[in-house]
């Protein structure tokens, strides 16, 4: 019996060790990077479904926005514990405003910096740190011409300071590929809108103010 519980703490040691061993000569390849994923992406604040923006010519539903899963792709460089990346994330979403059903196509255009810990390991947590200039909404039929009730997307068009903040995850499977998540948090403002009718951008007295959580994934490779 003191042999068997030998031998398996020695096998134990061994595997440790191996492990171990393995981190140790880790050596990750720097560079450019591209990511396919996609994303599970949430949209709330004033998007409550219960406003409606009056313009001179125009009428604007304010729908509530369900979350949905998206796709997204990244490209990005790599040195050592820090990264710069531009990704894109973009869902179909289900929407409704006072009962009604509707759908929008939100895209999440994002500039980010990562600082990553251990990046000699294969196991690598990260922070992120963003900026998202371009956050287009559209909300399928939600807008009205008042002279002639024409039905048209609404277009929301998102101010350039918008920011996202959180971190995630990244599993190097070798030298060059590398599985990663996540989480992040966006903050959104929308100070104006248009029309597809008109394609007449319309400035907001008030900004719509919009809370995101973003969740990413997705498998990169490095060249």
């Amino acid at each position: 019996m003191k042999n068997k519980s030998r031998f398996l703490i020695c096998c134990i040691c061994a595997v440790l060790w191996n492990i171990e061993a393995m981190q140790a000569q880790f050596q990750m390849d720097e560079g450019f990077y591209i990511s396919l994923g996609g994303s599970y992406q949430t949209l709330g604040g004033d998007f409550d479904g219960e406003a409606v923006l009056v313009a001179p010519q125009d009428i604007f539903l304010v729908p509530e926005v369900e979350a949905a899963l998206g796709i997204g792709a990244k490209v990005g460089f790599r040195a050592e514990n820090v990264a710069l990346e531009l990704s894109l994330m973009r869902g179909n979403h289900d929407v409704s405003w006072v009962g009604a059903q509707g759908e929008a196509i939100l895209s999440l255009w994002s500039l980010s910096v990562q600082y990553y810990l251990f990046y000699d390991k294969p196991f690598q947590p990260f922070l992120q740190l963003g900026w998202s200039p371009v956050t287009a909404l559209r909300v399928r039929d939600a807008a009205a011409l008042v002279t002639t009730m024409e039905v048209s997307d609404a277009i929301f068009i998102s101010k350039i300071g918008n920011f996202n903040a959180g971190g995630g995850l990244a599993y190097y499977l070798s030298p060059k590929v590398f599985v990663h998540v996540t989480a992040l948090y966006y903050r959104l403002s929308y100070g104006s809108i248009e029309s597809e009718a008109e394609r007449v951008a319309i400035e907001l007295e008030e900004d719509l103010v919009a809370n995101e959580f973003n969740l990413q994934f997705g498998i990169a490779y490095t060249f």
